[in-house]
């Protein structure tokens, strides 16, 4: 068993004002930092990497350090890991918040997390919590959580809000996951293009088109490329030409997309619509005022091969 006495692990910093480092050597520092704690512990060198990261008197490098010690899952990293997340270090936010995410276990979690005081309760704190929760499988206590965070008016981050509706689409429950947006609506928070662009391709992926097409509306000039692609696959492999038209026409005339039309030629062949991108490159200069220029066609043809 390694034990390890943790002399300023992690919360006495040294004093560097009156070192002159550039960026670029900073960063290559912590870069090779990095790398020697990670190789330390690969090697099983527990106590080695230890105390090369108190050396270093950088918490940037803890989470580095746990998870490095989490991967391993040897007695000795397991031992040192229970050191640390025993360790009085509710004054530093991410190191609390690392012992949260790379937890085994939900009351492993929260046994860490109710050590916290109220006003120490940061958006990457809950954030860890509901990844936690998600880990487990536990997808309806990582909703309520995330309600409980945006009621007591944390400034709860997009990626939080992403995690939790990934697991329910992932499980196809959009009902949930909408249930997410509505959860945002209400307390108008904005959960961005990428995340609405989820939502959407779970919803098509149920097959239920009509609620697919109305997020799509609903959605605005949020839109992104990614979402103009995901609703014409969807057009595509439902051979719905009418809503292929008029999604083409939005979106090869009212959109700032670069090149547009390339999205669309590439969509086309992946769906193994051949014939009709052909047909599309005939006649898209007359109707969307698009100039067909020659990487179009070698598109096509390199698509083809």
């Amino acid at each position: 068993m390694v034990k390890v006495v943790f002399r300023s692990i992690p919360w006495v910093i040294p004093n560097y004002a009156n070192r002159c480092f550039s960026k670029s050597f900073t960063t290559r520092k912590t870069v090779e930092t990095a790398k020697q704690i990670r190789s330390l512990v690969d090697e099983g060198k527990i106590k080695e990497a230890v105390e090369f990261y108190e050396s270093q008197g950088k918490k940037s490098d803890y989470r580095t350090l746990y998870e490095s010690l989490h991967k391993l899952q040897s007695d000795d990293s397991k031992e040192v890991l229970k050191q640390l997340n025993n360790a009085d270090n509710t004054e530093d936010s991410d190191i609390f918040n690392t012992n949260i995410f790379f937890s085994d276990s939900v009351e492993q979690a929260k046994e860490i997390y109710d050590k916290i005081e109220e006003d120490k309760k940061d958006p990457n704190t809950y954030d860890a919590l509901i990844a936690v929760y998600l880990k487990c499988e536990n997808n309806e206590d990582a909703y309520k959580t995330l309600e409980q965070a945006i009621k007591s008016e944390v400034k709860v981050k997009q990626k939080t809000i992403k995690r939790i509706i990934d697991a329910f689409v992932e499980d196809n429950d959009i009902k949930e996951a909408e249930k997410v947006l509505r959860l945002c609506a209400s307390y108008c928070i904005e959960p961005g293009t990428t995340i609405y662009n989820v939502v959407l391709g779970g919803i098509i992926k149920t097959g239920d088109h009509e609620s697919a097409k109305r997020l799509f509306e609903l959605m605005g000039p949020d839109k992104n490329k990614d979402t103009f692609l995901i609703m014409l696959k969807n057009h595509l492999q439902r051979e719905d030409q009418k809503s292929v038209d008029a999604l083409l026409k939005e979106f090869l005339t009212e959109t700032d997309v670069k090149d547009p039309l390339s999205s669309v030629i590439e969509t086309y062949v992946e769906q193994s619509k051949h014939e009709s991108v052909k047909a599309l490159l005939e006649t898209v200069e007359e109707k969307y005022g698009i100039k067909v220029q020659e990487k179009h066609k070698n598109l096509v043809q390199i698509q083809n091969t």
